[in-house]
Order: structure tokens, then C-alpha cells, then sequence
């Protein structure tokens, strides 16, 4: 992921959020600061990143995605040219170049139930489930979705609820790109995935399996989620 950010063409500020201070960091390629943050979870822990990072748009990257090269450079020039987008992100695609949904509507009961399914991969996915997913439509140019994975959001940060905090810290994993979306939008931010540039994202989807730790995390905020808004809000149309 770094090597993929030293290539960029665009000038950055590099910050390192270190959650494990315990594990001995590898040499890491340009110029970047390391930050040994507490680990009170994910969102925290972007929080406290957030704190010191000094520029105007904000790229938020987990360390499993590789940026394609001019992917930030032509996101950041999206956001300045629309000035009512408040967070972008590139087409996401896996580690075998097929393509990931990381632009995606918000729940419904029916979807959040299909989701949390232990059966759900022995059997076709389901046109309710498609449209979830945006599967049932073609991405070929910027489009608003509802909500973006977390792996790579490019920020405006005039855009955030405060200047250091992006996301809610209630959530320990997951859940917590689905609240910064809502809330962008709540707030009258547009919310937009941008087909024409890349990034992949070797996406292991830990929580997939229910009976996990990894599935525990993604319930409990799950529910976290349900309590705040009390439900499933949509986005007005």
C-alpha cells in the first residue's frame, strides 16, 4: 500500500496510525510519519490519525489496498470540481481484477438478514440482494451511491462532522463507513464512487463468517447502528 502511495503523483502527507506498538514495523518506503495511536478500535484509531494530519482532503486507506497509479491525483480533482461532494472513492476491484462492490445502497431488513445468512453461499444471490450490492445496474460513470466501503475514501474535510473526528468512535469494527455516509448525506454532502479509476483491495472479509469474532464485532455494531438511528434509515430521494 505505501509503495502504491510513493507513487502517486501528487504531493501527500503520509501518516502511519500504529495500533500495535508490540509488532516491529518493516523499513517503509517515502517519507511518512508513525503515529502509535491506542487501539480502541478501527474508528478511534483513524480519529486520533486525523488529529494531526493537516490537509484539506483527507485519504483514509486501510493497509490491504494498492492504489492504481493517478487514482488520488483524479479523485482529489473531482472533489474541487464539485464542491457538494463531500467523500469520493475509485472502483474497487479484487485481488484477480474482478470487480468488488464497494459502492452499495443502505440496508433493509431483508438485505441485512440475507447478509447475516450461513446459507446464503450455497444458493444464487438474490435480485434484492443484487440491488444491495448495485449489481443491478451498469458503473460506467461517476454515480451516487449510499454508502462506500471504508477501505479508500477520499475526504473533503470541510465535509467532516468535526475537523478530527470522521467517523462515530462508538464503533469498534464495522458499520462505522455506513454511519459517515449516512451522516454525510443527512447533512446534505453527496456521496460518489468514481468507475474511471482503480484501486485493489485484497478484501479477506473476516466477518463473513458468523460464528466468529470478527462476526461477533460486525453484530454488536450491527446493533450500536439500530439504536442510534432507531432502524434502518434511507436516504431521501
Amino acid at each position: 500500500m505505501l509503495r502504491s502511495v510513493a507513487e502517486q503523483d501528487i504531493d501527500l502527507e503520509v501518516l502511519v496510525a500504529n495500533a500495535s506498538p508490540e509488532v516491529a514495523l518493516p523499513e517503509l518506503p517515502g517519507p511518512c510519519r508513525i503515529l502509535e495511536v491506542d487501539n480502541h478500535g478501527y474508528a478511534a484509531v483513524v480519529n486520533q490519525a486525523l488529529e494531526d494530519a493537516s490537509g484539506e482532503i483527507i485519504v483514509i486507506c486501510n493497509c490491504d489496498v494498492v492504489l492504481r497509479p493517478g487514482c488520488l491525483s483524479r479523485a482529489v480533482a473531482y472533489l474541487r470540481a464539485h464542491p457538494d461532494v463531500g467523500v469520493v472513492a475509485p472502483q474497487l476491484a479484487n485481488g484477480d481484477g474482478s470487480p468488488q462492490h464497494n459502492g452499495r445502497r443502505f440496508y433493509t431488513w431483508l438485505t441485512a438478514l440475507w447478509a447475516r445468512c450461513p446459507l446464503r453461499r450455497f444458493v444464487p444471490r438474490p435480485s434484492f440482494f443484487s440491488r444491495y450490492l448495485m449489481a443491478d445496474e451498469q458503473c460506467d460513470a461517476p454515480r451516487d451511491v449510499d454508502w462506500l466501503i471504508g477501505a479508500l475514501l477520499v475526504v473533503r474535510r470541510t465535509a467532516l462532522v468535526h475537523p478530527s473526528r470522521a467517523f462515530d468512535p462508538r464503533y469498534r469494527f464495522y458499520m462505522e463507513d455506513v454511519d459517515f455516509c449516512l451522516d454525510m448525506w443527512q447533512r446534505g454532502w453527496r456521496v460518489v464512487q468514481l468507475p474511471e479509476i482503480m484501486a485493489t483491495h485484497l478484501h479477506r472479509r473476516a466477518s463473513k463468517k458468523v460464528l466468529s469474532k470478527p462476526g461477533f464485532h460486525h453484530f454488536v455494531s450491527f446493533m450500536k447502528f439500530l439504536l442510534k438511528y432507531r432502524g434502518l434509515p434511507q436516504r431521501a430521494t
